[in-house]
């Protein structure tokens, strides 16, 4: 499955020798990039994560979205901790900038799929994340 193996190339990034900047910026590309890649896929997605949010408002402890969102998540975090710890990020909010970068990430996807038509895409991508590099950096 393509999603799996993105996740797995997530964690090879996570786990290599490059700077935590590099880190993110690999995978915030990985991550916005995946929709062109998908085409239709993404809506398939999108309605395959509705359905498995809808079992968790009712009643359901997880699902294997959920997992994988939360794995994202905590590896993002430990990116940004070992910025921090190695002086390349500023003192942060760590949940709270996990939180706003995979927002940014998911925003941006949407906006690929809603804008369709706009051919700026890959400069808006580049912007934002430059953006939010620049926001944690030292």
């Amino acid at each position: 499955m393509y999603i799996v193996g993105t996740v797995e190339q997530f964690k090879s990034i996570a786990d290599s020798k490059k700077s935590p900047t590099k880190k993110i910026e690999e995978i915030c590309k990985i991550s916005l990039d995946l929709h062109n890649q998908l085409g239709d896929s993404v809506l398939i997605i999108s309605e395959l994560w509705a359905q498995h949010s809808r079992g968790l408002l009712h009643g359901h402890s997880t699902t294997i979205f959920r997992e994988m969102y939360y794995d994202y998540y905590e590896l993002i975090e430990s990116i940004l901790k070992e910025g921090v710890a190695k002086n390349e990020f500023r003192q942060m909010s760590i949940s709270g900038v996990t939180t706003m970068l995979l927002s940014m990430i998911d925003g941006i996807i949407w906006q690929g799929v809603i804008f369709r038509e706009n051919k700026d895409f890959n400069k808006r991508k580049n912007e934002a994340i430059k953006a939010f590099m620049n926001g944690i950096r030292l």
